[in-house]
Protein backbone atom coordinates (compact mmCIF):
# COMPACT_ATOMS: atom_id res chain seq x y z
CA UNK A 1 0.00 0.00 0.00
CA UNK A 2 1.19 3.27 -1.00
CA UNK A 3 0.03 7.13 0.51
CA UNK A 4 0.37 10.12 -1.63
CA UNK A 5 1.32 13.68 -0.45
CA UNK A 6 1.71 17.37 -1.29
CA UNK A 7 5.35 19.16 -0.64
CA UNK A 8 5.45 22.76 -1.16
CA UNK A 9 7.05 25.67 0.08
CA UNK A 10 10.10 28.62 -0.18
CA UNK A 11 12.68 26.50 1.56
CA UNK A 12 16.09 27.60 0.49
CA UNK A 13 18.51 25.83 3.74
CA UNK A 14 19.14 21.69 3.82
CA UNK A 15 18.74 22.04 7.47
CA UNK A 16 18.34 17.98 7.86
CA UNK A 17 18.65 14.79 6.02
CA UNK A 18 16.33 11.48 6.24
CA UNK A 19 15.74 8.26 4.87
CA UNK A 20 12.96 5.77 4.43
CA UNK A 21 13.68 2.16 4.05
CA UNK A 22 11.63 2.06 1.05
CA UNK A 23 11.71 3.93 -2.37
CA UNK A 24 10.12 7.65 -2.67
CA UNK A 25 8.82 9.13 -5.68
CA UNK A 26 8.99 12.85 -6.61
CA UNK A 27 7.67 14.78 -8.90
CA UNK A 28 7.50 18.56 -9.22
CA UNK A 29 6.08 20.84 -10.94
CA UNK A 30 7.00 24.68 -11.70
CA UNK A 31 10.61 25.58 -12.04
CA UNK A 32 11.34 22.43 -10.42
CA UNK A 33 13.12 21.84 -7.08
CA UNK A 34 16.48 20.83 -5.90
CA UNK A 35 17.04 18.23 -3.74
CA UNK A 36 20.32 17.26 -1.70
CA UNK A 37 21.40 14.17 -1.15
CA UNK A 38 23.80 12.06 0.81
CA UNK A 39 24.41 7.96 0.85
CA UNK A 40 23.77 6.70 3.81
CA UNK A 41 27.16 4.65 3.23
CA UNK A 42 28.90 8.75 3.88
CA UNK A 43 27.54 8.48 7.57
CA UNK A 44 30.00 7.69 10.28
CA UNK A 45 28.72 6.98 13.48
CA UNK A 46 25.36 8.34 12.29
CA UNK A 47 26.91 11.72 11.98
CA UNK A 48 27.13 13.23 8.40
CA UNK A 49 30.09 15.64 7.27
CA UNK A 50 27.92 18.51 5.11
CA UNK A 51 30.93 17.91 2.48
CA UNK A 52 29.14 14.82 1.55
CA UNK A 53 25.77 15.97 0.32
CA UNK A 54 25.51 16.97 -3.10
CA UNK A 55 22.45 19.17 -4.60
CA UNK A 56 20.53 17.55 -7.35
CA UNK A 57 18.20 19.26 -9.64
CA UNK A 58 14.88 18.10 -10.19
CA UNK A 59 13.38 19.39 -13.28
CA UNK A 60 9.79 19.72 -13.82
CA UNK A 61 7.47 17.04 -14.98
CA UNK A 62 10.39 14.47 -14.58
CA UNK A 63 9.38 11.63 -12.01
CA UNK A 64 12.13 10.21 -10.05
CA UNK A 65 12.72 7.72 -7.35
CA UNK A 66 14.75 8.03 -4.09
CA UNK A 67 16.17 4.68 -3.39
CA UNK A 68 15.87 3.41 0.08
CA UNK A 69 18.30 4.46 2.33
CA UNK A 70 19.33 7.43 0.02
CA UNK A 71 19.63 11.02 2.84
CA UNK A 72 17.22 13.55 1.59
CA UNK A 73 14.76 16.23 3.09
CA UNK A 74 12.14 18.15 1.50
CA UNK A 75 13.14 19.99 -1.42
CA UNK A 76 14.61 23.68 -1.65
CA UNK A 77 13.06 26.17 -4.36
CA UNK A 78 14.75 27.32 -7.18
CA UNK A 79 13.06 30.48 -7.62
CA UNK A 80 11.27 33.45 -6.21
CA UNK A 81 7.84 31.21 -6.67
CA UNK A 82 9.01 28.16 -4.46
CA UNK A 83 8.57 24.27 -5.43
CA UNK A 84 5.96 22.21 -5.76
CA UNK A 85 6.61 18.23 -5.27
CA UNK A 86 4.19 15.50 -5.12
CA UNK A 87 5.57 12.43 -2.67
CA UNK A 88 4.53 8.59 -2.95
CA UNK A 89 5.74 6.63 -0.13
CA UNK A 90 4.90 3.10 1.87
CA UNK A 91 1.81 4.06 3.51
CA UNK A 92 2.46 5.23 7.31
CA UNK A 93 5.01 6.64 6.71
CA UNK A 94 5.54 9.76 8.38
CA UNK A 95 2.91 8.79 10.72
CA UNK A 96 3.39 9.48 14.30
CA UNK A 97 5.66 6.84 16.50
CA UNK A 98 3.64 4.98 19.11
CA UNK A 99 6.18 5.35 21.95
CA UNK A 100 9.19 6.97 22.60
CA UNK A 101 12.52 6.30 21.14
CA UNK A 102 14.76 8.81 22.53
CA UNK A 103 16.57 6.70 24.62
CA UNK A 104 17.73 4.27 22.09
CA UNK A 105 20.97 3.56 20.55
CA UNK A 106 22.49 3.42 16.93
CA UNK A 107 20.20 4.01 14.38
CA UNK A 108 17.49 4.26 16.65
CA UNK A 109 18.03 7.42 17.82
CA UNK A 110 17.46 8.70 14.47
CA UNK A 111 13.75 7.05 14.11
CA UNK A 112 11.73 10.59 14.60
CA UNK A 113 8.03 9.35 12.73
CA UNK A 114 7.32 5.67 11.21
CA UNK A 115 9.27 4.92 8.69
CA UNK A 116 11.33 8.08 8.92
CA UNK A 117 15.14 8.70 10.30
CA UNK A 118 16.00 12.11 10.40
CA UNK A 119 19.34 14.32 11.56
CA UNK A 120 19.47 17.56 11.29
CA UNK A 121 22.11 20.64 11.48
CA UNK A 122 22.71 22.56 14.77
CA UNK A 123 21.47 25.41 13.18
CA UNK A 124 18.22 23.91 11.82
CA UNK A 125 14.40 24.19 12.61
CA UNK A 126 14.39 20.54 13.42
CA UNK A 127 17.31 20.91 16.18
CA UNK A 128 14.88 22.93 18.23
CA UNK A 129 12.26 20.22 18.26
CA UNK A 130 14.70 17.79 19.43
CA UNK A 131 15.68 15.97 16.18
CA UNK A 132 18.94 14.46 16.28
CA UNK A 133 22.09 16.46 15.41
CA UNK A 134 24.23 14.71 13.15
CA UNK A 135 25.15 16.79 10.15
CA UNK A 136 28.52 18.69 10.93
CA UNK A 137 29.83 21.92 8.52
CA UNK A 138 28.25 24.16 6.87
CA UNK A 139 24.10 24.34 6.90
CA UNK A 140 23.90 24.36 3.07
CA UNK A 141 21.61 26.91 1.21
CA UNK A 142 20.76 27.87 -2.45
CA UNK A 143 21.52 31.28 -3.42
CA UNK A 144 18.86 32.28 -6.25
Amino acid sequence: PIQAGYCNGHGFTMNAEEYHKCSEINFCTGDGAVLFLARFEDMVDYQLDSHKIVAFYLPPSVLIEVYPRVLHFAPCRVNDEGFRCLVILEKGTNTPLSGSYSKCEAEGKLLWMKNKWLLCHADSPQCSKGAYVGIHGVNLQLNI
